[in-house]
């Protein structure tokens, strides 16, 4: 995967698998060589698992090109520390490797924002924005963020909802 992904460039593929491993270690320390799995006894801890499990964050039916397409409720997003949230990421991002059409074709991410607050400056996105473009073998297609949107009597009048 990572040899497809650079291009068969071998330098720029070792160094991204490195990178990988890198970051895999400073993401889940002594748990870094456990399988990637939800049992809370491999890489991701019961804390790990639970926070997935609050649906936050959902792999939805691939795209008509075959692209993985990764959900995110805000709504649905909890309070936890960075490296939980770090960790969850990493596993999802290992999860999409298994989609092998992602290396060429990309993903799709939508972001439900609805009324919660997105602040892109917010360190754990930037963290987790910078592992995955330098770790991983794919990179989003695009991203698609769907707001909540109010009621507008001017727009109801044109478009009726």
């Amino acid at each position: 995967l990572f040899l497809r992904f650079e291009k068969f460039n071998t330098w720029a593929a070792a160094k991204r698998l490195a990178l990988y491993w890198k970051n895999r270690f400073t993401v889940f320390q002594d748990r870094a060589f456990l399988p990637m799995n939800q049992t809370g006894e491999g890489a991701l801890a019961k804390k790990d698992v639970a926070l997935l499990s609050t649906g936050h964050w959902a792999f939805l039916p691939s795209d008509s090109e075959g692209r993985a397409v990764l959900f995110h409720d805000a709504s649905r997003r909890v309070r936890q520390d960075h490296e939980s949230q770090m960790r969850n990421m990493f596993y999802l991002n290992h999860v999409i490797l298994q989609h092998e059409d992602s290396v060429e074709k990309g993903i799709v991410g939508i972001i439900h924002v609805g009324a919660a607050p997105m602040d892109v400056k917010q360190p754990n996105l930037q963290s987790i924005v910078s592992v995955t473009q330098t770790s991983f073998p794919f990179k989003y297609h695009c991203v698609h963020i769907v707001a909540k949107i109010q009621r507008m009597r001017s727009v109801e009048v044109s478009v009726p909802l």
